[in-house]
């Protein structure tokens, strides 16, 4: 994140608008330009090879034959191995991430190019069943 990221673009807007009193910030979650299209929103990332280790730092492409030089979508901006999950997982910043969940996009990290598929930044086991294993 970077100091033009508003709490909606973090997922935390409805939360923060909740908020009877008045508090620093709040004029900023009003502004039309905060709530327009286009803005970089926090995604999950999971690598489609689940052994691909994915690093902070990494540009999003959106479109399978995209590369360098091009502008880029979106960046990684945390990264970890998942032990629950069994994979390497990432949170990014993406342009219009949240309309674009299921969507699979390139990552350009160094000299490196992989695929990700762009998931909800909530990691979870939905089904329940890695936390009893």
């Amino acid at each position: 994140t970077d100091g033009s990221t508003t709490p909606d673009d973090v997922g935390w807007g409805r939360v923060a608008r909740r908020k009877q009193s008045d508090f620093i910030g709040r004029r900023s979650l009003d502004r039309v330009a905060n709530r327009a299209g286009g803005r970089n929103q926090l995604v999950g990332l999971q690598a489609l090879d689940a052994a691909q280790p994915l690093r902070a730092g990494g540009h999003l492409l959106v479109g399978e034959n995209r590369q360098p030089p091009a502008l880029t979508d979106g960046w990684i901006t945390s990264a970890a191995f998942s032990p629950t999950l069994g994979r390497h997982i990432a949170l990014g910043m993406l342009k219009d991430g949240r309309e674009r969940l299921g969507s699979v996009l390139t990552v350009c990290d160094e000299d490196d190019r992989y695929r990700v598929k762009v998931v909800p930044s909530a990691f979870h086991d939905p089904e329940n069943q890695k936390l009893g294993a």
